[in-house]
């Protein structure tokens, strides 16, 4: 809102994408979670399940942005982004047919399948910030040793590479 009062655009567009995210969340988070339930994961863990989708696509898209600002390869990352949300769709839809053979393996597959993806690549992201860090040898300009003398005893200033 303006000082005024008046609702702008940007002001209605935000409280609109804030209202769908909330409520897109809360009703998958529900489904994530009764398709936990269903698949053996205890109760107070099957609080936890949902967040492991929704955390592994804000964080892989939160480190796309890093990537573009790096100017790195980002295709990793929207993969897993990709990926994680169609694995909540299916499991959305999967919430509904507890009895589906194998499900509950994909349920406690998920996890640590996440864990291991968002570390790769936090690693990957490590490795562009090492590269962009080390100073290659060919990248030095060549230091040019210069020594000067003066008229007081023996002060000589020597710059080696």
């Amino acid at each position: 809102m303006r000082a005024g009062g008046k609702v702008t655009r940007q002001s209605l567009t935000t409280g609109g994408l804030l209202f769908i995210a909330a409520s897109a969340f809360i009703l998958s988070y529900d489904a994530l979670r009764l398709l936990a339930l269903s698949s053996g994961v205890n109760w107070w863990l099957s609080l936890l399940y949902p967040l492991v989708f929704d955390a592994v696509g804000i964080v892989a898209a939160l480190i796309i942005v890093q990537m573009i600002e790096h100017g790195d390869k980002t295709g990793y990352a929207w993969a897993l982004t990709i990926g994680f949300a169609v694995l909540s769709i299916a499991g959305n839809v999967m919430h509904l047919m507890p009895d589906f053979p194998g499900l509950a393996f994909v349920v406690f597959a998920v996890p640590p399948l996440a864990l291991a993806l968002i570390f790769h690549l936090y690693t990957v992201t490590l490795t562009n910030d090492i590269k962009r860090a080390t100073v290659k040898q060919e990248d030095i300009a060549p230091v040019e040793v210069v020594t000067v003398e003066t008229a007081q005893p023996e002060l000589v200033v020597t710059v080696n590479p």
